[in-house]
């Protein structure tokens, strides 16, 4: 299995290099300006608890994203692109199944149309012969 999720951790590895960039996290620490840097002001201040997410993040991206961080993020990168992928099918699966049974439903009252009109054709044609 762990073969089949190799090369998804290499897109995560890509993913998690950019989206780590695209957030302000520096291969020379928190750029200036950038979102980054606002969750530290806002969250941490100048003092950022060793082993938080935040500061694995910005060990990733100072380590060129190279770290052992870029696995589960590649891992969860690619298992996320499958649900998303997995959801947006089944929603389309639902949808063809929502429009068939539309159709089939049209079938049904136009036949039942058909039906009333040919038996009140009946009814009258058997009145007007009495």
């Amino acid at each position: 299995m762990a073969f089949l999720l190799a090369p998804f951790a290499w897109v995560g590895y890509g993913v998690s290099s950019t989206a780590l960039y695209l957030v302000g996290f520096g291969s020379t620490g928190v750029v200036a300006g950038s979102v980054a840097a606002w969750i530290q002001a806002t969250l941490f201040g100048a003092s950022v608890a060793a082993g938080s997410p935040f500061a694995w993040a910005q060990a990733a991206a100072m380590a060129g994203a190279s770290t052992w961080i870029t696995v589960p993020v590649g891992i969860m990168t690619s298992w996320t692109g499958f649900g998303w992928a997995k959801a947006v099918a089944e929603q389309e699966r639902q949808r063809q199944l929502r429009q068939q049974q539309y159709e089939e439903q049209k079938e049904i009252a136009l036949i039942v149309t058909l039906l009333l009109i040919l038996l009140c054709t009946l009814l009258l044609i058997i009145r007007s012969r009495r």
